[in-house]
């Protein structure tokens, strides 16, 4: 389905872009703002490119990604430039005729942004902390894939060949 038949959600995921770059260089200052806003203008260029190329979309929260490192904003910020991201990607992707928005996702989105925030607000100082955050991860990604791993009962058809 071509981007004309459907330009709301284009119309949406290029609002939801432009937040995520303006979100990314809110509390930025010193040094490290000025190669953080030139790759915010990268960003923006990607976000006007995923109008006609979606794949620019994905490069365009990239580019943000690298930005929020290199200008280090406040936390809030930071969690709003990715709901932002989660939205422009959603919509640019429900632009192409998919259902990519669903509310299953905008929970999931809205409720990892508000853990991370909160996560962010405790002044905890664990050294030990960064080397139980891999095996976090492999054990989320276990439970996620763990219905795709699932041994499958075999139909009464394959089994007799």
């Amino acid at each position: 389905m071509s981007t004309a038949a459907r330009p709301v959600p284009v119309l949406a995921s290029v609002a939801c872009g432009l937040a995520m770059a303006a979100a990314a260089m809110s509390g930025a200052s010193g040094a490290a703002s000025k190669p953080a806003f030139v790759t915010v203008l990268l960003a923006v260029c990607a976000v006007l490119a995923a109008v006609r190329w979606r794949a620019a979309a994905t490069c365009a929260v990239l580019l943000v990604v690298v930005a929020i490192g290199l200008a280090d904003p406040p936390t809030v910020a930071a969690a709003v430039a990715g709901l932002a991201a989660v939205g422009h990607l959603l919509l640019r992707h429900a632009a192409g005729g998919t259902a990519t928005v669903t509310v299953p996702a905008l929970i999931g989105a809205a409720t990892f942004s508000i853990v991370g925030v909160i996560a962010a607000g405790f002044p905890l100082q664990l050294p030990w902390s960064p080397l139980a955050a891999a095996p976090a991860v492999l054990a989320g990604y276990l439970l996620a894939l763990r219905p795709f791993l699932a041994q499958r009962q075999l139909s009464p058809k394959l089994r007799s060949s």
